[in-house]
């Protein structure tokens, strides 16, 4: 059992690692300019996405529970009010003329994918196949950043279809949207280091697995 006190040591430890990076945002049109940077004299490696965004959410590490598309490490978007109280997000379907014909696309690419992480987990020696798909795409959206570097990109932020799906959209519908303040987080995927192999661990023994929240700077949003 965790008492009192590791509660605020693990509490100290996650402010003493944000510190020690931080998120910068710019908000240009419809394309959000992030910027992480590492003012420690250590290196981390950050599971980022840098393709896609996701909507915000408390329980944000739970990886099953969303389909295969979703961008599972990508940043959040925080929308809060002038009380501070975040915005829930809608999620539907989108309509198409030819339904039938975008579902058998995405199935296809759904196939590939399956065959790809099948053949991920036989090279990595994963035999549990979720291991081995959260595992692929935490490889794949890993950030190396050395010590006292800066590193930037560049990311499109529609509020109506936030992670940029084909099928599934989900949107922030929102009236008086210069009542709202905008910014980005990483969710805090705690012990997201154990989906990792022997062998991974070993080549990033240079870098510290950041493993903790991080939320950038807020943007008053304009119509």
């Amino acid at each position: 059992m965790i008492t009192k006190y590791g509660i605020l040591i693990l509490t100290i430890l996650s402010s003493i690692m944000s510190a020690q990076l931080r998120l910068e945002l710019k908000l240009i049109g419809a394309v959000a300019e992030v910027t992480v940077i590492n003012t420690s004299n250590d290196y981390y490696a950050v599971p980022i996405d840098k393709t896609h965004l996701r909507p915000y959410e408390q329980n944000c590490n739970n990886f099953s529970d969303y389909e295969t598309e979703f961008p599972a490490f990508g940043l959040m978007v925080n929308l809060v009010d002038s009380s501070n109280e975040q915005t829930d997000y809608t999620m539907g379907y989108k309509s198409f003329t030819d339904i039938n014909l975008v579902k058998k696309n995405i199935d296809r690419k759904r196939e590939i994918l399956k065959r790809r992480i099948i053949k991920w987990g036989e090279e990595n020696k994963i035999k549990d196949y979720d291991i081995a798909y959260i595992n692929y795409f935490l490889i794949q959206n890993l950030v190396y950043i050395k010590p006292n570097e800066k590193f930037t990109f560049k990311i499109k932020a529609d509020l109506h279809n936030i992670t940029n799906q084909e099928l599934i959209f989900y949107s922030y519908n929102i009236k008086n949207i210069e009542n709202h303040n905008f910014y980005v987080s990483l969710c805090d995927y705690n012990d997201l280091d154990k989906y990792l192999t022997s062998s991974q661990k070993k080549k990033l023994s240079k870098y510290k697995f950041f493993n903790s929240k991080l939320e950038s700077n807020k943007i008053q949003l304009r119509k």
